[in-house]
């Protein structure tokens, strides 16, 4: 089956976080099938290989001939927005060409591209890089890109193909943010590559040794890690990832004496596996997160994971069974000291957070549901 991947972003050896979720993705379909990833930019012309996936970074136009010569089964849009000002680019537009030319499609929708921000991630208010004016400036033309995503999403249900979303509060947020009513919509988690990040127990002395990978950046809650862990004695965190806010938190950590080091820099998915062998708690809060794929890969390999009561997170964690969530940096505290008394209950909650998120979102379960979709489609388009 030839599959083609339509992205408004994708990794490249220069921004190798840039949309890493699809290049998860496209990599499980390239096992077995015949695999293209478009992304659209109107700045820009470029074939390039991506850990051997083929992409095509193209405009409209360019894109457009080069999906039809590639002339693929199904075609797989991921967050399908309109950039008119910065990168001039309309993948609405250009599926819907598409479409007309007999090629079906499914669409992912993944959070921002559909969200009325102010309401769906509160934190920007807090952490404004903008003065206020600024922000106000832009709201005209939010409202025109959140009016192409309803207007597309609208037809692609009368159309009768399928929208996916990645947990059910993206799918019920999204419904309320666009003031549209999802009915034959489908679940299905961003892949954990189980090949990567399988389950290992973890010895009890490592319930000190917590782990995070996150981006220094507010919405991810890297300060709320940091104050918690200086509230409890005999436990260690590193927390590995990069952004602008390095050095606030570095200030922070000096100032609370806490036992916490940061680490800059992008890690693979190798690297990270290799990093949960070496400790038995991850800890990861968060503001806002539909799924949580780091805090999902590090229940796969069988780490205790404490994170936060909000959003998406609660579909992918049963509190006490399969990890622990909060609501507090208290709480997040509590659960740290809880698992550093009790390292038994780290071995356990590990070992059932590995299998309850294979059943979840393990890649071969969510590659089966893909898939699925995918031959549906090809065989009721069938000309």
């Amino acid at each position: 089956m030839r599959i083609c991947v339509l992205t408004p972003h994708y990794p490249t050896p220069k921004d190798p976080y840039n949309f890493m979720f699809v290049h998860r993705r496209a990599k499980l379909y390239d096992l077995e099938h015949s695999v293209k990833v478009y992304s659209i930019n109107n700045n820009v012309n470029l074939n390039y290989e991506y850990e051997n996936i083929n992409v095509v970074l193209a405009n409209e136009t360019n894109a457009r001939e080069s999906i039809v010569e590639f002339n693929p089964d199904v075609i797989f849009i991921h967050a399908p927005t309109s950039k008119w000002q910065s990168l001039g680019y309309d993948i609405p537009n250009l599926v819907n060409k598409l479409f007309d030319e007999g090629y079906p499609y499914a669409v992912w929708i993944h959070g921002q591209e559909a969200l009325i921000k102010s309401i769906f991630y509160p934190l920007q208010k807090f952490d404004r890089r903008l003065p206020f004016p600024a922000d106000l400036g832009r709201f005209p033309l939010r409202s025109l890109q959140l009016a192409s995503v309803r207007k597309f999403l609208s037809k692609t249900q009368i159309r009768g193909l399928p929208i996916i979303f990645v947990s059910d509060w993206l799918r019920d947020a999204v419904s309320k943010s666009l003031l549209l009513k999802f009915e034959h919509s489908k679940t299905i988690p961003n892949p954990i590559d189980n090949r990567i990040f399988s389950y290992e127990k973890k010895p009890g002395k490592y319930s000190t040794k917590l782990l995070s990978i996150r981006p220094f950046k507010p919405k991810y809650a890297v300060e709320d890690s940091i104050r918690a862990v200086a509230e409890v004695s005999g436990v260690h965190l590193d927390i590995f990832g990069d952004g602008p806010g390095y050095q606030r938190y570095l200030d922070l950590i000096n100032k609370l004496d806490a036992n916490v080091k940061l680490h800059r820099g992008f890690l693979q998915p190798e690297k990270i596996s290799s990093l949960h062998t070496n400790y038995g708690v991850y800890l990861t809060p968060s503001r806002t997160d539909s799924q949580g794929v780091s805090m999902c890969e590090a229940m796969a390999s069988g780490l205790a994971v404490i994170s936060s009561d909000t959003q998406g997170i609660p579909e992918f964690i049963s509190h006490g069974t399969t990890g622990f969530l909060t609501n507090s940096i208290s709480d997040l505290s509590y659960y740290i000291r809880y698992l550093r008394d009790n390292p038994d209950k780290m071995q356990e909650i590990g070992k059932q957070a590995s299998m309850a998120i294979e059943q979840i979102s393990g890649s071969n379960t969510v590659l089966n549901k893909d898939l699925k979709i995918a031959q549906h489609l090809d065989a009721k388009f069938d000309n």
